[in-house]
């Protein structure tokens, strides 16, 4: 089955006019928001002039840009099919911002594309390797707003003012929560001119968020997608319209996009799956929001203590050796109860490499 690289190679030669836009173009381009192109494009502040995806070739470090990311082979070779595409090559880039801040732990990017017929799509990133991009991730289980969602809500308000006609909002994890979020957040004249709201795999929210007059709004707009195993998509409510993605790999490896399948132009949808399977991502998401608020909290950050005293730098690095000093770690130092262990030791179980179902 194919992937989104397949879709570029097969579909590049063809313009939006000639193949509208679709969710696999809204997951291209929430791929390449992972990529830093601070180097390559205007940031917010300087209200530059848009570039051309293409021309991006010629301009900045182009290494640096794809090094940085994660997911940095599928976003090598995606950067270089749609640069160097019909579909893809003409689209301009501009607005590019990037906040990280350690001491408000806060990891947020965002950037928008400007389609030839006038349409811009915001696109925010979802959670880079770094711990403090995890922790903050992690937070939304136990604190709302975040910061990243604040700082998301005055990106999209600040694009509108800038940009005229229809809008299109789209993330992958974290970036896909933020889209929703920021979407809720903004004027109504703004929600008026969203077309289509995209959420990749992203986490959703507490229940007083589909309350609010906002998201009311613009609930008819919203797309989400989900892998069947990957937890992340499935953490707290959401009452968006879901769809449940085909992938190639197995448990947390299925956020991956580059995993998620294609049937044509179009995410296939998983319609094959054992329901114990559809069910191990629900499982996990239960068993977390079991845990209490405060207490929640206190695991969260119990355990990012206990990463980073192992000697943990990245999430994507843990193993089985890893996970096994950060559980040891978090209950001798910790003071936890039973059940906050138990939870942690499945979450660390479910994000092992390989892992294929949580039992």
């Amino acid at each position: 089955m194919s992937n989104i690289l397949d879709y570029v190679r097969t579909y590049g030669h063809e313009t939006f006019a000639e193949r509208p836009f679709c969710s696999a173009d809204a997951l291209v381009l929430a791929q390449l928001s992972y990529m830093d192109w601070s180097s390559a494009v205007p940031c917010i502040k300087n209200n530059g002039e848009f570039i051309r995806l293409h021309d991006t070739l010629y301009v900045g470090d182009l290494e640096p840009m794809i090094r940085g990311s994660v997911f940095k082979e599928g976003n090598r070779a995606l950067f270089y099919q749609t640069a160097n595409s019909k579909r893809f090559g003409s689209i301009k880039l501009n607005f590019f911002t990037e906040i990280w801040n350690e001491e408000r732990n806060m990891q947020m990017a965002a950037i928008t594309f400007l389609l030839l017929d006038g349409r811009a799509c915001v696109t925010f990133r979802g959670t880079d390797e770094s711990l403090n991009g995890w922790r903050e991730s992690f937070s939304i289980v136990y604190r709302f707003p975040i910061a990243a969602q604040e700082y998301a809500a005055v990106y999209l308000r600040q694009v509108a003012a800038l940009v005229d006609g229809p809008l299109i909002i789209c993330g992958h994890s974290k970036g896909g929560n933020l889209a929703v979020y920021a979407s809720a957040n903004c004027k109504i004249k703004i929600q008026k001119r969203i077309r289509r709201i995209y959420n990749f795999d992203g986490p959703g929210f507490p229940e007083e968020f589909f309350k609010g007059e906002g998201y009311s709004n613009i609930a008819s707009k919203i797309r989400k997608y989900v892998a069947p195993e990957s937890f992340i998509g499935l953490l707290l409510k959401d009452k968006a319209n879901t769809f449940m993605v085909e992938c190639k790999a197995h448990g947390m490896e299925q956020h991956d996009p580059y995993q998620w399948e294609l049937f044509g132009p179009r995410l296939r949808k998983a319609c094959k799956y054992r329901k114990e399977r559809r069910e191990s991502g629900y499982k996990l998401n239960k068993q977390i929001m079991s845990v209490s608020g405060e207490k929640a909290g206190r695991v969260i950050e119990g355990f990012f203590t206990a990463v980073t005293d192992v000697g943990l730098n990245k999430l994507p690095e843990l193993n089985a050796d890893y996970a096994l000093a950060v559980l040891r770690n978090f209950h001798q130092n910790g003071g936890y109860d039973k059940e906050s262990v138990i939870v942690l030791g499945k979450m660390l179980l479910y994000m092992l490499p390989g892992r294929k179902i949580l039992r």
